[in-house]
């Protein structure tokens, strides 16, 4: 092989990203977040005293700093710790759908501002509440095979200034749908690769029946 055939065939490859998890570790997780947006419907639907719905989009991996260039400005995003597991996670909700959601809190109707403003320190102690039924309610969920503890550590509108996980980790992203009367926008959920390493390994196949086996240590 000639250097110029060798030069052709080189491809960068960017180490510090880890292994991506196996397909079904990632479709166990999927099954676990659909269990997930089921939940957070019910909770969400008291919480606001709307019909909510909420469903699972798609599961996929990114590298963290790409999650971030995806996200708009302003959006609402929560970082949260996870002991005993080390490391953050991050929730987002972007800030349409926010922005409707907190003018009901706050006793209006459900309406999408047609401009983007940023959050008063009123509207950002709302927010906080909302993030913390997405948390408790996440938490349930993972706790059915992990005794694992979400906390909400900082509310950020600005991705950009979102330090919870190194910028070149592989992630999981999570993104969900939630649809409020005639209002639609999306929430997202990630976790850091090297957190799932540990997670993943306790959830098993799936039985005839679709349900997530778990597994015991």
């Amino acid at each position: 092989m000639t250097a110029q055939e060798a030069q052709v065939n080189v491809e960068e490859y960017d180490f510090s990203a880890g292994a991506s998890i196996s397909p079904e570790q990632k479709k166990s997780i999927q099954l676990l977040h659909e269990s997930y947006a089921q939940s957070l419907s019910g909770s969400m639907s008291s919480f606001l005293t709307n019909d909510v719905e909420v469903t699972l989009e798609e599961v996929e991996e990114k590298i963290f700093s790409q999650y971030l260039n995806d996200l708009e400005f302003p959006t609402a995003i929560g970082t949260f710790d996870m002991p005993p597991l080390s490391g953050h996670g991050v929730v987002e909700v972007n800030a349409p759908l926010m922005y409707a959601i907190v003018n009901r809190m706050l006793g209006g109707s459900l309406v999408v501002p047609k401009e983007s403003t940023p959050f008063t320190e009123v509207e950002q102690a709302v927010i906080q509440r909302l993030l913390n039924v997405l948390l408790v309610d996440l938490q349930k969920s993972w706790s059915l095979f992990l005794n694992v503890s979400f906390h909400l550590k900082e509310l950020h509108t600005n991705p950009g200034f979102v330090q919870a996980i190194p910028k070149r980790d592989l992630c999981l992203v999570s993104t969900f749908k939630i649809k409020i009367e005639d209002i639609t926008g999306l929430m997202t959920v990630c976790f850091p690769h090297s957190n799932l390493d540990l997670v993943a390994s306790k959830l098993g196949g799936q039985d005839d029946r679709g349900y997530v086996q778990y597994t015991e240590d």
